[in-house]
């Protein structure tokens, strides 16, 4: 009877250490979840208000998107680093403003402490032209706001 009584102990032990385990390899999951969830939730909205903006023509909040130190590079190897400089460079785009603009997250990945979203770019012009462009952006949290760090597109 001692023999089952252990063995019956050792049982409950190891559900406990098995429920224990599954608890902590799920839990950070969920929170990663969450978090994602949350700044995807973050960066689908600052996409809408630079949709937005850019047909407003108005650039105020769309320099804000980017970190001081930003780098945007484009078309025919254009680069450009700086906020000052993208600023400078959004003037200069946004004289012929189109008429619509979405903006499309594709997806969007965790990398330590940054963000990795590839998405598209739809719009149409004054003229009645058409553009898909794609793009990738990382994203970084700093002073509690999500910035663009880097954006790469064409």
């Amino acid at each position: 009877m001692r023999y089952s009584l252990n063995k019956n102990r050792q049982f409950k032990l190891a559900l406990i250490s098995f429920v224990t385990l599954l608890i902590a390899l799920i839990m950070p999951a969920k929170l990663f979840a969450s978090e994602t969830s949350k700044i995807t939730q973050l960066i689908n909205q600052s996409n809408l208000d630079y949709a937005h903006n850019v047909v407003k023509g108005d650039i105020s909040d769309i320099q804000y998107r980017y970190t001081p130190d930003a780098w945007l590079i484009g078309h025919g190897g254009m680069r450009i680093q700086g906020r000052e400089a993208i600023t400078q460079h959004l003037n200069e785009v946004l004289v012929q403003r189109p008429v619509s603009v979405t903006v499309t997250t594709i997806s969007l990945e965790k990398a330590g402490d940054k963000y990795i979203e590839l998405g598209e770019s739809r719009g149409t012009g004054q003229s009645g032209s058409t553009w898909l462009g794609h793009y990738m952006s990382i994203w970084v949290e700093k002073d509690g706001q999500w910035l663009i760090e880097k954006n790469i597109f064409n």
